[in-house]
């Protein structure tokens, strides 16, 4: 290394192979024991092939950096690694114990404790302790150093304090008036290094020291302080009495957790062996600023606690070691930083602002709940993709993206309020995930933009799998849904506002919750194997319907109560049976060349048909399809309508109603219908019927109001 300091954040690596027989270099570094080695780019020496350097700047601060460098001989040989650990810390020296009560020998006997965090030797020289107790201000100038990892310590007076502990320096004066003090640690240029406010932990009666519980966050924060929890160690005060602090030695309360009670305002990175992050109140993630979580992480949140990010978030765990997102209550994860507090509390969520970005991967969010808030975690115009997550017991909706696209892989949701997932203006792409006892919908998606992908998911106990209030480009596929209130789709509207076409292919049923509709304009796409139900609903189309299914996997529109087609989507077990009139049907009120191929349309026409052609719809084509079980199947009132390879069947009243010329009826069939064919001789010159079947219906033929078994023969009829 040169120019290197443990407190720069800029340093050059440099390198050699004295035998001269390199040809080029490997270099790498990593973050912490747990994080991936990351290759670190740079120019190669052409002139000298068997050295190099490197410039490389720190972005995160108390951190010991990981490098690793091999040489390659040739295209087959390899040098081993060899590694080399760099310290970075601008304030490595931290205030770590106080003993402002004295000791049992007497109050006078006061001593502080200085630790080094760092794997090197730290200079005091210049450095200055100032001491404030309300009723003075003094300087303690420091000298000499404090080595790595080491421990530097003052005593009140003489070193007579600690028997047998040797003291670094002397002070005089009280350190506190037993009402508070402040103590600051400031570098040789009168750069603040630490401070810590006296008496928020200690007994003055017991005379047990004030301990530092962690060194890698605030010593104002007084939750970073705690009464020492030891029976006293192998050290004596000068009457004899065990000591009941730990001087030169390890805090009896180190590491138990990471009180964190400010934002950030540089870079940062958080250590599972630092201990559980504790977080009593709002903190923030500023813009520009990252910070990164190490696998096995744990951060608890008070009350009112919550992380805002405007920043970058990284949280990667990994299968066996997850990054835990908990109350201060949970004691399952992490330590117990409340003390067995019985009370069981919730916390105020993360918030990904705008133009922020977040990656959580392998984490567990629990827990989170306020009357205060609308979401567990919300995304609002933030990049933040989600995968291999579990996400459960939160009393608020939980993933709300906003503005915001949602990318959720093999994620799990379980036993939340609210809906798993809410999307509004902007797409869901969702896969491998599973949705469990959610009192909302697995997914809930609003707004008019945005396309709907959900794959190899499964929905259990939920709402429903999905809500949505406007039909927008969906592809499901390979997905399962069972014991769900509703086990479909809830549709709320029609098609999106912002699209002129969209396509739906899905593997689940859409309930209609309203009447649905396709606008003037708008252009439906209805895969094979797509099924839409109703209940006492119309399905108004103002622009043109495309439904083409396969004889294998038609397209179908019925009732909710069917369970015939795309399973029960109503979850009562074959309670309820669909009838005639269950739903509307299908009003074609205006528009151009829709097409209904390899259909089925059943239990529809309450009130009127199950398929309703107006005057003003053109070039409407019925064919390879089945209408039945309707009052009346279908009524075509638009000139030029074409009607072939259709079955009707069971319809009550009426199977085909034709009120319009040049209507084009071909190899149809009527089955079982009250009057199979109806139409008025005001229209019979100019239909074209071709081939049709009539079996056990009430009557063939009603023309005029008059009913025939066959075409009556006073009515000239181009049979063809």
């Amino acid at each position: 290394l040169t120019d290197y300091e443990v407190r720069k954040f800029d340093f050059t690596l440099n390198w050699e192979d004295k035998n001269n027989i390199a040809q080029n270099w490997k270099l790498q570094y990593k973050l912490g024991p747990s994080f991936d080695w990351q290759d670190l780019n740079f120019q190669p020496n052409v002139a000298s092939p068997d050295e190099g350097s490197v410039n490389f700047t720190a972005l995160y601060d108390d951190l010991t950096y990981y490098f690793r460098l091999r040489a390659q001989y040739d295209d087959n040989n390899l040098s081993d690694w060899v590694e080399l650990p760099v310290d970075i810390s601008s304030k490595p020296v931290v205030i770590n114990e106080i003993a402002w009560m004295g000791t049992q020998a007497s109050h006078d006997d006061e001593w502080i404790e200085l630790t080094n965090k760092t794997n090197q030797e730290i200079s005091l020289a210049d450095w200055v302790l100032k001491i404030s107790n309300g009723n003075s201000v003094r300087d303690v100038n420091l000298m000499g150093s404090i080595a790595p990892n080491g421990f530097y310590l003052l005593e009140r007076t003489s070193d007579d304090t600690i028997l047998g502990v040797v003291a670094d320096q002397i002070f005089t004066g009280a350190i506190s008036n037993n009402e508070g003090a402040w103590i600051e640690l400031d570098d040789a240029n009168n750069i603040l290094i630490d401070n810590a406010y006296m008496v928020s932990a200690g007994e003055n009666d017991s005379k047990k020291t004030s301990e530092r519980v962690s060194v890698w966050t605030a010593g104002i924060n007084k939750n970073n302080w705690k009464t020492y929890g030891g029976q006293g160690g192998v050290a004596q005060d000068a009457g004899g009495n065990a000591v009941l602090g730990t001087p030169r030695a390890k805090n009896s309360v180190a590491d138990r957790f990471l009180a964190l009670n400010a934002s950030p305002d540089k870079s940062s990175i958080f250590l599972k062996s630092r201990g559980t992050v504790l977080v009593e109140n709002g903190i923030q993630i500023p813009a520009g600023i990252k910070m990164l979580i190490e696998p096995g992480s744990v951060l608890k949140f008070g009350y009112q606690g919550s992380l805002t990010v405007s920043g970058e978030l990284i949280a990667k765990g990994t299968a066996e070691e997850k990054i835990v997102f908990t109350s201060i209550s949970d004691d399952m994860y992490g330590a117990d930083v409340n003390g067995d507090d019985p009370i069981i509390t919730s916390w105020m969520g993360m918030n990904f602002t705008e133009a922020s970005k977040g990656g959580l991967d392998n984490v567990v969010v629990k827990n989170i709940g306020s009357v205060w808030i609308f979401s567990a975690v919300s995304i609002h115009k933030a990049d933040v993709r989600i995968s291999n997550s579990i996400f459960e017991n939160n009393s608020e909706n939980v993933l709300v993206f906003d503005y915001a696209d949602a990318e959720i892989l093999g994620s799990e949701f379980r036993n939340n309020i609210g809906h798993a997932v809410s999307v509004a203006h902007a797409s869901a792409n969702i896969s491998g995930s599973i949705f469990e006892n959610n009192t909302g919908s697995g997914l809930w998606f609003g707004g008019s933009s945005g396309d709907v992908s959900v794959s190899n998911s499964s929905f259990t106990g939920n709402k429903a799998p999905v809500e949505t209030n406007r039909l927008t480009d969906f592809n499901m596929a390979d997905n399962t849904i069972s014991s769900n209130t509703h086990n479909g789709i809830l549709v709320y509207g029609g098609v999106a506002e912002d699209k002129n076409s969209i396509t739906i292919s899905s593997d689940m049923p859409f309930v209609f919750v309203n009447s649905g509709s396709a606008d003037e304009g708008k252009t439906l796409n209805l895969a094979p194997g797509t099924v839409f139900k109703f209940e006492q609903r119309f399905f108004n189309i103002y622009g043109t319907l495309n439904a083409v299914g396969t004889p294998e996997q038609p397209v179908v529109f019925t009732s909710w109560h069917d369970d015939a087609y795309g399973g029960d989507a109503n979850n009562d077990g074959g309670a309820t049976v669909p009838g005639a009139s269950s739903w509307y049907g299908i009003h074609f009120v205006d528009g151009e060349n829709s097409i209904l191929d390899n259909v089925v349309v059943k239990y529809a026409g309450l009130g009127g048909s199950g398929v309703y052609v107006e005057p003003e719809v053109s070039n409407f084509i019925l064919r390879n399809s089945v209408v039945f079980d309707s009052v009346i199947g279908v009524t075509i009132a638009s000139d030029g309508a074409t009607i072939e390879d259709v079955i009707f069947s069971s319809n009550n009243e009426i199977g085909l109603n034709v009120v319009a010329n040049d209507v084009i009826v071909r190899d149809v069939t009527f089955q079982s219908n009250g009057r199979a064919f109806r139409s008025s001789s005001a229209y019979m010159d100019a239909i074209v019927l071709s081939n049709p079947i009539f079996n056990d219906n009430t009557c063939n033929y009603t023309i005029d109001g008059n009913a025939y078994e066959t075409w009556p023969k006073d009515l000239i009829i181009p049979l063809l």
